[in-house]
């Protein structure tokens, strides 16, 4: 965040299109050769731009070092992002002869600064290309004469991303077409973060930081014997990060199923996100905000000119990256890939991103704003909730020094303008927990519970991810929504007050997220006078529609009961499969109607299709496509349709209003609104 305030102007140059794509092609390229060494720029343009980020890179530099990093300095670097499958795939020797004419040989040098012999740079590849294709799990052991290269074991594994060397930056690209991940602005964007975790990580433990937090992790169960040690190595992996792996193709294939699944299954996400006008409001209410201006500047995140004064303030630029915020909400960061960038587009073109940009925009902005209007107040004199929320995160004896910051156009305190980096660094942390805490985002012991601290690549790790996809949110809802209003203390007296609104909050919201849903499946809203409505309507709003339909209809929307819910989306997919072979070959021989299982199994793999379940489509892609597809399919497939409109109408009298009857589109009409 502290660097980000130096990205304004990048940040807007630079963020995705509204698939995912990427903005000024040309121009970034033309950035990153000019970091990579070129002389000249090719466009007026990109010159700022580059100074911008080189200040960034060099700034966060500065951090690292600061706590205790080791790297090393290179007047010309962008952070090369490899493709382990590509490096694979070419084999080693492949990988070598691509790399080794186009190295700087004279800037590759051994732990004493000489360069490196022909030998040795030779020795140094089968490192690097070992360290690539296992995603860092090599056991192979630095090479003698890098030996202290690198740094510590914590502290310097920053330096092992700025071993490569190229002649220049038209090499550099050439390795990056070939070899390289990810979008140019999204890899540097991500290197800058995982420096600022690095770096806040040794701040507290030091550059031995993995050694120093065992030791720390050991007193503490040594002092309490029923401590248990596996949660908190847990959360540790998932503050430090993780190391992808690759135990077997079987764990590549269930990586890869959740790319694809997700691209498929998350074009609704927007509407399972109602609930967060509710946890976003009551955070505003615990902290004094002033709500109905929050509400009404929803609209006001389209302008550059409004992005850029936060960008400035308080280094807010996460909506310019990828989707990574929004998925993070609902599942784990899944990678790179074709099927990567599909969720990616998914999340956008159903407006998740929108969504929770603006929110999270809001939030933010409105807080700073609240820092300004209370700064020309001693502590004493400011309302109660700030009061609580500066003593919270610590910050009550640091008022005196917050307050002197300038008030930016807007209205908005202007962190950039203090002088203590420190300082800086825990406002923006506590503006962070609160705006995690407003729009819902599972921390670091939220995901150590849905993955056990497993890593992914592994069976086990990719185990538990499968039964755990799209379960993160209900989780987070449950540890951070309900459990904050439970066990705080900044609300105590005024508990069951804040529970009782958030119920009721979770309630409202739930029943709009519910029939939302159900008009974009193409079905009337569902009558509102029975308890089971409101039931279900407390479950949408918790974010658990899933455990809603399983406890009143006994299988989940797409038909599937308990044991698959469990599994997973990945597993129920294996599930359709199954009943599509094995399970229609056992119905044949028995005589039985065969054609149902397959049916079933055809109509649940079609939801598989990325795009399909983009709410503002989804109906017209299911009578168009996907009903048309079964009707060649199944003979039956009318009736059948017909049999479950039968059920519907029994179960929750509704009705669809746009029905498939046989002919391509189906036939639709206006919907039965609950007013009419």
């Amino acid at each position: 965040r502290r660097v980000g305030m130096m990205l304004d102007e990048a940040a807007e140059a630079f963020h995705p299109t509204v698939t995912g794509g990427q903005r000024n092609v040309d121009i970034l390229r033309d950035v990153v050769d000019l970091l990579n060494g070129k002389e000249r720029p090719k466009f007026e343009k990109s010159y700022p731009l580059f100074e911008a980020m080189r200040k960034a890179e060099k700034t966060m530099l500065s951090m690292y070092r600061s706590v205790g990093g080791e790297v090393r300095t290179l007047d010309n670097y962008f952070p090369q992002k490899h493709n382990a499958r590509l490096v694979l795939k070419a084999e080693k020797q492949g990988w070598k002869d691509f790399v080794t004419p186009r190295l700087n040989e004279t800037k590759m040098l051994d732990k004493d600064g000489k360069q490196l012999t022909p030998q040795e740079l030779d020795e140094l590849l089968d490192f690097i290309y070992d360290r690539i294709t296992t995603q860092g799990r090599s056991s192979q052991q630095i090479p003698s004469f890098m030996e202290g290269s690198f740094g510590g074991p914590f502290g310097g594994r920053q330096g092992m991303e700025r071993v490569l060397h190229f002649r220049d930056a038209e090499k550099w690209m050439e390795y990056h077409d070939n070899f390289g991940e990810g979008d140019l602005w999204g890899n540097f964007t991500n290197h800058l973060h995982q420096m600022s975790v690095d770096t806040a990580t040794m701040r507290t433990f030091g550059p031995d930081a993995e050694q120093v937090f065992r030791r720390y992790a050991q007193f503490a169960q040594d002092s309490d014997p029923k401590l248990e040690w596996a949660p908190i190595q847990a959360t540790w992996d998932n503050i430090v990060g993780f190391d992808t792996q690759s135990e077997h193709a079987a764990t590549s294939i269930a990586h890869g199923a959740r790319d694809i699944i997700s691209s498929a299954w998350m074009g609704s996400a927007v509407l399972a996100s109602i609930p967060d006008t509710m946890t976003s409001v009551l955070n505003g209410v615990m902290n004094d905000l002033n709500v109905p201006r929050m509400l009404s500047g929803l609209g006001e995140f389209r302008s550059p000119a409004a992005r850029k004064r936060m960008a400035q303030a308080a280094g807010d630029i996460e909506w310019a990256n990828s989707s990574l915020s929004q998925n993070l909400r609902f599942e784990e960061n899944l990678g790179t890939g074709m099927a990567r960038r599909l969720s990616d587009a998914n999340y956008r073109l159903g407006l998740m991103n929108a969504w929770t940009d603006r929110w999270r925009h809001v939030h933010q902005r409105e807080f700073l704003r609240k820092f300004a209007e209370e700064s020309g107040k001693e502590f004493d004199k400011t309302s109660q909730g700030f009061k609580d929320f500066l003593n919270t995160y610590g910050l009550a004896d640091d008022w005196d020094a917050i307050r002197q910051a300038d008030i930016a156009d807007g209205g908005i305190i202007n962190l950039s303008t203090l002088t203590d980096d420190h300082l800086i660094a825990r406002v923006l942390g506590a503006l962070d927990t609160e705006r995690d805490l407003a729009m819902l985002t599972p921390d670091a012991r939220t995901r150590a519970t849905m993955n056990l601290g497993l890593p992914p690549g592994t069976v086990a790790g990719e185990a538990i991810r499968l039964m755990g996809q799209f379960k993160t949110f209900p989780a987070t809802m449950i540890m951070h929504g309900v459990g904050r209003y439970m066990l705080s203390q900044r609300i105590e007296g005024r508990r069951a007050q804040y529970l009782g609104s958030m119920i009721l909050g979770m309630t409202a919201m739930g029943a709009v997220s519910y029939q939302l849903k159900e008009l974009s499946k193409g079905r009337d809203p569902v009558e509102m006078d029975t308890t089971d409505f409101w039931v279900k309507a407390l479950g949408y709003g918790g974010a658990m529609p899933g455990l809603a339909e399983l406890v009143f209809e006994g299988q989940t929307r797409h038909g599937r009961g308990f044991l698959e819910a469990a599994t997973g989306p990945v597993g129920g997919a294996f599930g359709d499969l199954y009943r599509m072979s094995v399970g229609t070959g056992v119905d044949w021989i028995r005589g039985e109607d065969w054609e149902a299982n397959l049916s079933k199994g055809v109509e649940n793999m079609t939801r598989l299709t990325p795009g399909q379940s983009l709410w503002w489509g989804r109906a017209f892609a299911e009578r168009t496509l996907r009903d048309s597809l079964m009707g060649l399919v199944d003979d039956n497939y009318v009736a059948r349709q017909r049999q479950k409109q039968g059920y519907l109408e029994s179960g929750t009298g509704q009705e669809e209003f746009w029905e498939y009857d046989g002919s391509v589109g189906g036939k639709i009409r206006a919907p039965e609104m609950p007013w009419d």
